[in-house]
């Protein structure tokens, strides 16, 4: 019975998600909490990974629970970049979708560094890595920024991915606590390994993990945009994007349906973002790389 309310909830969420109904709070909270009462957050399938989830969360537990997956279009295209003995750097790690992937990519001579200051994700992507036999990852407890402070990490009850150094979603202060945040580089020294594969996921703040990264800059880089949050966090999109390109990338808008990268101006890019319903997620890739790529 349990099964066949899930499947439902999975075709019911799948028809409206592209109408005016997927935007109403209400009903995505009451699908989502109607999935987590019915599913197990603490052993889902995604993959070959069992992974252990928040149940509280109506946003990425859900459609783990419904859909066996997350983002996955994004992962594979990340992964397809990914090579034996690479390192690779996961800022925003939570739960370890993206992180589990890569440990996989890079191999067991390669390495991944998780970035995660949120406690109760802390857990849970521990809890994933070991489950999954991930030892090739180092997990860094701390929030990346542009320099070395005691930062506040203001958190979403109801969506466990929705957490950033800015309060970019309006909960205020009774809903922030207080994390040390530190430069990339400053991690890359400690660790003794300089990223060749990036994923950024911190809501607003990719321009502050960039700058701090310093020059260690990876090749390939693939972060969040939305024009939305990076305002709120005081960033301007189209000039970060400019930013980017004068690091010596070019950039593509990854399609989340299919996972396909359209290459666009930085207008064009900022224009589309702002008009998507769902996230966006923009692929930067250093010239070697793209010439590597071109060949394969």
């Amino acid at each position: 019975m349990k099964r066949l309310a899930l499947a439902v909830l999975s075709r019911l969420g799948r028809a409206l998600r592209h109408t005016p109904l997927a935007k109403s709070r209400w009903l995505g909270h009451l699908h989502g909490k109607m999935t987590s009462g019915l599913g197990n957050a603490g052993n889902i399938a995604v993959g070959e990974f069992r992974i252990s989830a928040d149940p509280r969360d109506e946003v990425i537990t859900k459609k783990l629970i419904l859909y066996g997956e997350f983002e996955g279009r994004e992962i594979e295209l990340l992964c397809s970049f990914t090579r034996p003995g690479d390192c690779a750097l996961d800022v925003g790690a939570n739960i370890g979708l993206y992180t589990l992937a890569l440990s996989r990519a890079v191999g067991p001579n390669g390495h991944v560094i998780a970035v995660e200051p949120d406690p109760d994700n802390l857990a849970l992507l521990r809890k994933n890595l070991k489950t999954n036999n991930c030892n090739n990852v180092t997990v860094i407890e701390e929030a990346l920024g542009n320099e070395c402070k005691i930062a506040k990490l203001y958190q979403s009850r109801d969506n466990r991915g929705a957490l950033s150094t800015a309060d970019v979603f309006g909960v205020g202060e009774v809903n922030a606590i207080s994390i040390r945040m530190r430069r990339a580089d400053d991690v890359f020294i400690q660790t003794g390994r300089s990223p060749r594969i990036a994923k950024i996921d911190v809501e607003g703040q990719e321009p502050l993990v960039i700058a701090g990264m310093g020059s260690h800059l990876p090749d390939v880089l693939l972060f969040e945009f939305m024009p939305t949050h990076l305002r709120s966090a005081g960033h301007d999109p189209s000039r970060f994007l400019v930013e980017i390109q004068g690091l010596g990338y070019s950039l593509s808008l990854v399609l989340t349906e299919t996972g396909e990268r359209c290459e666009m101006t930085i207008d064009a890019i900022v224009q589309t973002a702002e008009a998507a319903t769902r996230v966006s997620n923009i692929l930067a890739l250093r010239a070697r790389n793209q010439h590597e790529r071109s060949a394969l």
